[in-house]
């Protein structure tokens, strides 16, 4: 049951926690959400049927509804997009939905705004609500150079973004965002599967916004 909870928290990260869209061609300018002026973005929608919806910002915070493929919606709050702070998760039952919380022992203000060549190393100490027993999260990024995405007619300066995580004994989950500092949402990501059993194969699974709004 541990390590059911470690893989579906660690993949929600990965969504949290797309690119290359077709151009379309316009007369006018292309209005593009959080460049040249205009507003920050408040929706992404992913090629995987997946959208995240930006409620508010606020002192670092981003409080989000997250909702996945199948439909299912999350409420979710980062620091900066990147570290989960409280999120909804689900459990062996279907039909009940767990509160995780989590308490980083580091100030992460220090790491923003991002640098190119950065590393960052962080634990916190993560509780749900339907047990008491406090496990320890371990993330490392390492961000890389800057590179564009696509979306329709707008193309993005995005942060590559190298991302490892992990429970204290658990498995370790993988991934690769490109991430928007400006509006802290990855506009692209690619999150290699954690397996559930020895047996099952390891994937890499794209997914790539198509609607910024």
């Amino acid at each position: 049951m541990r390590r059911a909870f470690c893989v579906t928290f660690v993949a929600l990260a990965g969504l949290v926690i797309g690119s290359f869209a077709r151009a379309q061609t316009s007369e006018k300018p292309a209005v593009c959400p959080g460049m040249n002026g205009a507003k920050l973005p408040t929706r992404v929608t992913y090629d995987d049927g997946s959208a995240l919806t930006v409620v508010d910002r606020s002192g670092g915070k981003m409080y989000q509804e997250v909702m996945t493929p199948n439909g299912r919606k999350q409420y979710v709050v980062t620091y900066n997009g990147l570290f989960v702070l409280t999120s909804d998760v689900p459990t062996a039952k279907r039909e009940q939905i767990a509160k995780l919380e989590q308490t980083w022992k580091q100030d992460l203000a220090q790491f923003f705004p991002l640098k190119v060549g950065e590393h960052i190393l962080a634990d916190a100490s993560t509780t749900t609500s339907v047990t008491d027993a406090a496990m320890n999260f371990v993330t490392e990024m390492t961000v890389g150079g800057v590179e564009t995405v696509q979306i329709g007619a707008c193309d993005y300066p995005v942060l590559k973004i190298d991302v490892r995580t992990q429970f204290r004994g658990g498995p370790v989950g993988t991934a690769t965002h490109y991430y928007h500092q400006a509006s802290m949402l990855p506009l692209r990501s690619l999150i290699t599967t954690i397996p559930t059993t020895p047996d099952a194969p390891v994937k890499i699974v794209e997914r790539r916004a198509v609607k910024i709004e």
